[in-house]
């Protein structure tokens, strides 16, 4: 054996560490050759785009119901508008009191 005692220090210390790996390799490994800091800002991302779906949904239901009620308020403003004239056509002059004293 060349090498001597330092080398055997060195196999014992390492050679168990080199047989496993080092400890990125083995965390790549268990999630399937992707890094666990990229799973998790992959899920972050898959999260992020499902809420950002969700908001969208809830963007297309209340531009309908924005829609909806502008229409209502619309009609509303029409119809007043409508009997307003009708009312002022009828009677455009107020007639003055009878007696004058």
């Amino acid at each position: 054996m060349s090498g001597g005692a330092g080398h055997l220090e060195r196999v014992l210390l390492y050679g168990s560490w080199a047989s496993h790996g080092s400890p990125f390799a083995r965390r790549k490994s268990k999630a399937n050759g992707i890094p666990p800091a990229f799973q998790h800002l992959h899920a972050r991302a898959i999260d992020a785009e499902a809420a950002a779906q969700a908001l969208r949904e809830d963007n297309g239901r209340l531009r309908e119901r924005v829609a909806v009620y502008a229409q209502v308020i619309h009609e509303l403003r029409t119809e007043l508008d409508r009997r307003t004239d009708n009312n002022t056509q009828r009677s455009p002059v107020r007639s003055l009191p009878t007696s004058i004293t």
